[in-house]
């Protein structure tokens, strides 16, 4: 039986398809299978996947067309190895990539998954930036009630996980960040500091040529668990500004907005990182993840307040229910920002 599977779907994927193959074959780990998911494309793929007698490679061959997110799952059911390791059929694996991570559970065995830093590549394959984000599980954990930080084909996990959190939902186009979502819930996620993979960046990728749709369905997860983790409905407009300004690196237009909505959002951030902290699942520290929800809190007000104003902004943080230790820390650190900024003349709440 293989120790790891390195599961694929593949549809019209003529263009890459032999480097993300060669590159899981030449691996320097070789006990895997390497199963493929052949989805009906109308191109060469399946001349190219029958060019190949390796026995590792497994190639299934569905009776009709069923899409990347139910060719997944189906790759889930059929999987014999212990691990399973995920590659897309435009992008490469490193040579020391899957040997790299099982050393790692090798060395941690009582985790369950875990995924690397990428390079990113153009369509000719050159290396064109590196894309660490974030690292610790404590941060991982804490992103993921925002937005996905997790690089698709850079996981690894036990097979077994999956009988417990269920497979990729079918009904959502951010399939991998829905899962990722659940998983983080029951699972401490690792992180190997160290680019494995290689992500191809073109005009004709999932990622391209859906960045909309996938964008809306990131949204609807982040609404979704908003309104779970603080038990009541929230409005639509509001979430929006949550998640324009303190999910993402880029800000909504605050001018669209009133005092009264702005405050209610702040409220509703202090409100969110409180229910956040309090179902950390063990393993992770509630200290840690409570500063990193403090940090981007104030990161807002920041950025409210070059919007309204110092004075309205300490009127923001004044309007809301905490102590005054802590008001009295916000206050001193939002003034320091400002002079900061009036003296350096640069926006230190951008990039976060």
């Amino acid at each position: 039986m293989p120790k790891v599977t390195v599961l694929m779907a593949v549809f019209n994927a003529e263009k890459y398809l032999n480097e993300a193959i060669e590159s899981i074959l030449n691996q320097t780990f070789s006990n895997l299978e390497f199963l493929i998911i052949y989805d009906k494309s109308q191109d060469k793929t399946l001349e190219i996947l029958k060019s190949y007698s390796d026995p590792r490679l497994r190639i299934i061959e569905n009776e009709e067309r069923l899409g990347f997110v139910k060719s997944l799952n189906k790759g889930l059911s059929l999987a014999e190895g212990e691990f399973i390791a995920r590659m897309d059929a435009d992008d490469i694996s490193l040579p020391k990539r899957l040997a790299i991570q099982l050393d790692y559970f090798d060395s941690h065995p009582f985790i369950d998954f875990v995924c690397s830093s990428i390079s990113v590549m153009d369509e000719t394959g050159c290396v064109i930036d590196y894309i660490a984000d974030i690292s610790s599980s404590d941060e991982i954990y804490y992103t993921l009630n925002f937005r996905n930080c997790i690089a698709h084909g850079s996981v690894m996990f036990r097979k077994s996980i999956i009988d417990l959190v269920g497979n990729y939902e079918e009904s959502c186009a951010a399939e991998d960040y829905n899962l990722w979502h659940r998983i983080s819930k029951k699972y401490v996620i690792h992180k190997i500091d160290q680019p494995l993979y290689g992500w191809r960046t073109h005009k004709t990728s999932i990622s391209s040529v859906n960045s909309t749709r996938l964008r809306e369905a990131a949204y609807g997860i982040f609404r979704a668990n908003l309104i779970n983790l603080l038990g009541r409905n929230v409005e639509g407009k509001l979430t929006r500004l949550v998640w324009d300004n303190f999910c993402n690196t880029h800000y909504a237009d605050l001018n669209d907005y009133s005092y009264k909505e702005i405050a209610t959002i702040a409220e509703l951030i202090r409100e969110l990182n409180i229910k956040i902290v309090n179902t950390t699942p063990p393993g992770l520290s509630k200290r840690v993840i409570t500063d990193l929800g403090n940090e981007k809190y104030m990161r807002y007000l920041f950025v409210t307040g070059r919007k309204m104003g110092l004075f309205k902004t300490l009127e923001l943080i004044n309007s809301i229910d905490e102590n005054s230790i802590y008001k009295v820390s916000i206050i001193r650190k939002l003034i320091n920002n400002f002079i900061k900024s009036t003296i350096n003349k640069k926006d230190i709440g951008r990039n976060y």
